[in-house]
């Protein structure tokens, strides 16, 4: 009796999870809505957001359900559970790549007309990690650049205007902004909209690579292995970043770049350099825009 508990608890911790089907169900199914879409509708633009919203909220639920806090890991997949995976992360960003090309051409009123990017950088994270991580990082950038970053890094608390919709604002910086920087948490996989700013950034890298154009976009996966309690003493940055990579099927050679440090010391020179270049890039697009 022992021997067959203990057998059918082995087989309960390596089944893959219901949540699984449902997030490759709802990723197929929008990914095949968004598909069909007339991309000259303005209607499009709502639709395809609304899809990429709902297939980010099943990858939440699926997260949540796959996180052991225990071990701050994701329990292994079966070998079919990781092929499910991939295909609905996928799906997942062709959704998105139908969302940001819908707001290209719909957004802000700008019919068929690109939109120009408003922000050098994206800072993508959960709302729970705003003050301990989010914050000091934007911080310790504009200290380092100085005041003309305020305006080029898009922080929701901070960059959202006043009035106005802040769900469309924050729609059109994922899509345009010339770099995003995810700050990953286990807070941060489990948020419907935390995904949807990431799969958006992984749709962008993905067509910039693609294009043969890595250098039009930039993608950062920074996981905070700090003393937060989410993560066990001792418990290294890259085996971290190694789990959030294959869970997002996000490991195959995208040339996604991945910050060496943790959020707090992401203003060394390298990032520093980086935004400089960014910020450029949005001051020219801005120059040329007003020029014709």
């Amino acid at each position: 009796q022992a021997r067959r508990e203990e057998k059918a608890a082995a087989a309960a911790r390596t089944a893959d999870p219901p949540e699984l089907g449902e997030f490759v169900r709802e990723a197929t199914r929008r990914a095949a809505d968004v598909a069909a879409l007339d991309d000259a509708d303005a209607a499009s633009l709502d639709t395809s957001w609304r899809a990429l919203h709902d297939v980010a909220g099943k990858l939440a639920v699926l997260n949540k359900a796959r996180y052991d806090a225990t071990t701050a890991s994701f329990p292994q997949l079966s070998d079919d559970g990781w092929t499910q995976l991939g295909a609905g992360c996928t799906a997942a960003l062709d959704v998105a790549w139908r969302a940001v090309l819908a707001e290209r051409r719909h957004g802000s009123g700008h019919d068929g007309v690109a939109l120009i990017p408003q922000y050098a950088l994206f800072l993508s994270h959960a709302g729970e990690d705003k003050h301990e991580y989010a914050i000091p990082l934007r911080d310790a950038l504009c200290t380092a650049l100085g005041d003309v970053a305020r305006d080029a890094i898009f922080l929701d608390q901070i960059s959202l205007p006043a009035g106005g919709d802040p769900e469309t604002h924050m729609h059109r910086a994922a899509a345009t902004s010339s770099a995003m920087l995810t700050v990953v948490t286990p807070a941060f996989l489990g948020k419907s909209w935390c995904l949807v700013e990431l799969l958006v950034g992984l749709a962008r890298r993905r067509d910039a690579l693609r294009a043969s154009a890595p250098g039009e976009y930039a993608l950062l996966l920074d996981c905070y292995a700090g003393s937060a309690a989410a993560y066990p003493k001792g418990r290294t940055y890259s085996a971290w970043l190694g789990e959030v990579t294959t869970v997002l099927n996000v490991s195959m050679p995208t040339g996604i770049v991945h910050s060496a440090r943790a959020t707090k010391d992401m203003h060394m020179v390298k990032v520093v350099g980086a935004m400089q270049v960014l910020m450029q890039r949005v001051r020219r697009a801005t120059q040329d825009e007003a020029a014709v």
